[in-house]
């Protein structure tokens, strides 16, 4: 049986937290004897042999002395004994058969071509659709914010078989040059296209479904709900293990990010990030909450 090396540096990490709490029992008990007037380690001494008054006094002292030390050693590293945060995190390498999307909106306008030889042009740049690794270098000079939206689905296109979006709600922001408050549409309007995009180069085709409604992407408790409803719908309505399931966070704003990683906690699900920087790699989390003793 291999053991994990980690189990021993916890345990090591949490020693002087252990020492405290067993000191703790054991002087505890002896100190509540003391008091109560028993004869210290009575029935431990050869028989017939008696401890002086002067003797109970001393060893009740130094009992005293080592259930204080002790409560004060447990108390110093009582952190041993209270959840704290795990976080797995590695280069997704595998490929997921559920994915969770929150989408931004897109930075550029581009249009899905009807030429069987082109699939999507954006900035002058057209991608042909047929290799997902050319197209996401294709893009690059465009500097299109949804050349992510492809690096996200890459590790899952050969095994991807459902997609819940979440789609952001409409804004109202004030204009750069004007000051005037002006509407911005939301990723919610593009669902149709992020649609295309994955059925595109994925090879199962996967079933797509948008949340019921937009989602204010600065709301914390609303993405949550959201992201909770398509974790259902991905394993209850097409019998996905939640182990198999990834909410991809790099969309969105932090609030997005912050949702998808809180939701992961203590549960099978994982979520993923696209670098922002080279080498663009997909890392995968998972959030867990445990003790430093615990396996």
């Amino acid at each position: 049986m291999k053991i994990d090396n980690r189990l021993w540096d916890d345990i090591y990490l949490a020693r002087d937290g252990i020492y405290g709490a067993l000191g703790t029992i054991i002087f505890g008990a002896l100190t509540a004897d003391f008091i109560s007037g028993q004869v210290p380690f009575d029935g431990w001494l050869p028989e017939g042999y008696e401890i002086t008054l002067p003797g109970r006094i001393v060893i009740g002292i130094v009992i005293i002395m080592l259930f204080l030390y002790s409560s004060a050693t447990l108390y110093a590293h009582r952190q041993v004994f209270m959840n704290v945060r795990s976080l797995r995190q590695e280069i997704c390498k595998r490929g997921y058969r559920g994915l969770i999307l929150m989408p931004s909106r897109s930075s550029h306008q581009f249009t899905i071509l009807p030429d069987k030889d082109n699939f999507l042009e954006v900035q002058g740049i057209c991608l042909t659709g047929t290799s997902l690794e050319h197209d996401i270098e294709a893009v690059t000079p465009a500097r299109w914010n949804w050349q992510q939206l492809l690096r996200c689905i890459k590790p899952h296109i050969h095994t991807l078989e459902a997609v819940y979006v979440i789609g952001s709600k409409d804004t109202e922001e004030p204009d750069p040059k004007t000051g005037q408050m002006t509407k911005k549409l939301g990723s919610h309007t593009a669902i149709d296209d992020v649609k295309a995009i994955i059925a595109r180069y994925c090879n199962k085709k996967p079933w797509i479904k948008p949340d019921r409604e937009p989602v204010d992407f600065e709301n914390f408790n609303d993405l949550q709900a959201a992201i909770l409803r398509g974790i259902k719908e991905i394993s209850q309505e097409h019998g996905i293990d939640e182990s198999d399931i990834i909410i991809d966070v790099t969309g969105g704003q932090k609030t997005a990010s912050i949702a998808g990683a809180v939701v992961t906690l203590n549960r099978s699900v994982a979520f993923q990030y696209v670098q922002t920087n080279s080498p663009y790699d997909v890392w995968e989390y998972d959030l867990a909450m445990r003790t430093p003793v615990s396996a």
